[in-house]
C-alpha cells in the first residue's frame, strides 16, 4: 500500500505548502526526509504580508496558482473556520490537495513502513470490530493517515 510520502516523492508537478505554521514545519520536515521537493508556500488571504518561510517567499493561492499552475497542495494546518473550510475545499475541487497526517507530540510518522511493521495488530483490532461500518471507518482511517 503506497502512502502519500511515496507518491509525493514520484509526483512530477510542484508542491506547495499552504499554511507556515508548526503544522508546516512538521510537514516540511518530513518531505525533506523524504527528499520530496517544496516548491513554494502560500497562507491564507489576510496572512501575506512579505513574509518568508523556511527561505520561500509567502504568497496567495491566486499567485501561487499563477506561478505553479498544475500543482498538489499540502494543507499544513486545521482550522474548524467554516470560511477557511470553504476555500480548503475551493482549492481542493482545483488542485491536488492533501492532508499529511504528521506526528503532533514524539516523531512516530504513520507511514506505510510504520503500517507494514505493525499490519498484524491492525489486522487484529479490526477482527475485534463488531459491525461492517465499524470496519469501514477503521478502514478508512487506516486509509486517510496513509
Amino acid at each position: 500500500m503506497e502512502d502519500l510520502w511515496h507518491y509525493l516523492k514520484t509526483l512530477r508537478k510542484p508542491i506547495v505548502l499552504y499554511g507556515m505554521g508548526n503544522g508546516a514545519d512538521m510537514v516540511l520536515s518530513v518531505c525533506e526526509q523524504y527528499g520530496i521537493k517544496i516548491s513554494g508556500v502560500f497562507a491564507s488571504e489576510g496572512f501575506v504580508r512579505k513574509k518568508t518561510f523556511h527561505g520561500m517567499p509567502v504568497t496567495d493561492y491566486s499567485s501561487a496558482k499563477e506561478q505553479f499552475g498544475d500543482m498538489a497542495v499540502l494543507l499544513c494546518f486545521g482550522t474548524a473556520l467554516p470560511e477557511v473550510i470553504k476555500n480548503i475545499k475551493r482549492i481542493g475541487s482545483e488542485c491536488e490537495l492533501y492532508a499529511p497526517d504528521v506526528p503532533v507530540c514524539g516523531d512516530t510518522l504513520f507511514c506505510r513502513e510504520y503500517y507494514e511493521r505493525r499490519k498484524p495488530e491492525f489486522d487484529s483490532i479490526r477482527e475485534m470490530l463488531a459491525d461492517e461500518k465499524s470496519k469501514r471507518v477503521f478502514d478508512g482511517i487506516i486509509a486517510f493517515k496513509l
